[in-house]
């Protein structure tokens, strides 16, 4: 791509590739969501950017916040994190934040992830 530089770059940035997503289970966070739409705004200054995908409402909603600022060079502020209340255990959890909190990986699912695929997979 840097060899070929593209007057525009046309991307499809949808939402569920997040662990968070119902559907899909590609496990990506908001920071690994973040440094992806980096990459692509590095490649041209021109970026016509599509949404698809994205089936938990309150994290699709954070993630193309997330995307909207990188592309505008922008460092968001959150300034709601924290301020829904009472108990919720269901997607809702983690409304009103930008960020994903830490996760533990595991070393079965590090291998999982890294390993090759064979005929039986």
């Amino acid at each position: 791509m840097q060899n070929f530089k593209p007057d525009i770059v046309v991307a499809n940035i949808g939402c569920d590739i997040h662990r968070d997503d119902p559907l899909a289970n590609l496990n990506l966070t908001s920071n690994g969501y973040r440094s992806v739409i980096s990459m692509i705004n590095d490649l041209c200054p021109k970026i016509l950017a599509l949404g698809s995908g994205g089936y938990n409402l309150h994290r699709t909603a954070a993630l193309w916040a997330l995307a909207w600022a990188e592309f505008c060079g922008l460092q968001p502020q959150d300034l709601h994190a924290g301020l829904v209340g009472g108990m919720m255990y269901g997607p809702e959890t983690g409304a009103g934040q930008l960020d994903d909190p830490p996760i533990c990986c595991r070393r079965l699912g590090k291998r999982t992830m890294h390993s090759p695929c064979t005929a039986g997979d």
